[in-house]
């Protein structure tokens, strides 16, 4: 590239490259690292949300369970098929506490947990 310059000094050919160089290494891994963390983030906030839809449907069948077993002219068959019903919604919701107390605690700055 040659260009005469006006500022009292001769005409100068140049006849150089100047480049720049950066690692960015670290700024993709800790960019990777934040992308990884948000999708954890959506997913605890996702597992969260079913997790309380599900309690709110065990809720209800919890309810009905209850009201069908506590019918005094119900059959006693009858009457053990609805505490069953009830037995296995309480364990479904036992199953789904974990997914709601992680879902919580990610939404948290100072989440800890301890896993048994």
């Amino acid at each position: 590239m040659t260009g005469p310059f006006r500022c009292g000094m001769p005409p100068v050919k140049y006849s150089a490259i100047v480049g720049l160089a950066r690692d960015i290494t670290e700024r993709r891994q800790l960019e990777e690292q934040l992308r990884q963390s948000q999708k954890m983030e959506a997913l605890g906030q996702l597992a969260g949300g079913v997790a309380h839809d599900f309690n709110n449907l065990l809720a209800v069948i919890q309810g009905h369970a209850s009201l069908l077993a506590s019918q005094s002219n119900l059959p006693q068959t009858a009457r053990d098929s609805a505490n069953a019903i009830s037995l296995a919604a309480e364990s479904a919701a036992s199953l789904t506490r974990p997914t709601a107390y992680f879902s919580a605690a990610a939404r948290s700055s100072n989440a800890r947990f301890e896993f048994e």
